[in-house]
């Protein structure tokens, strides 16, 4: 396995497996930057409730980093209060 296989393995095994937890991975990492959000793992984990909401917020992360969330955003955005 590789660097990249790693980081997908820890990043959605943390919530399991909370010894890792917080674990943020490069491209989660990209996607918060592209987001104006913080990329320090204890500053991304305090951004959520448990380490399940954790991994759910970096796989959009990585969704933004991959280019691959506009829509989702902005129906986000939109629904927001």
């Amino acid at each position: 396995m590789g660097p990249s296989g790693v980081d997908i393995f820890l990043r959605e095994t943390q919530s399991v497996w909370t010894e890792f937890y917080p674990y943020v991975d490069r491209r989660s990492c990209h996607g918060a930057e592209l987001l104006g959000l913080p990329t320090a793992p204890d500053q991304l984990g305090s951004l959520s409730r448990n380490p399940s909401e954790l991994v759910s917020l970096l796989a959009a992360l990585v969704r933004v980093s991959l280019g691959k969330a506009e829509g989702e955003l902005a129906s986000l955005v939109k629904k927001a209060p």
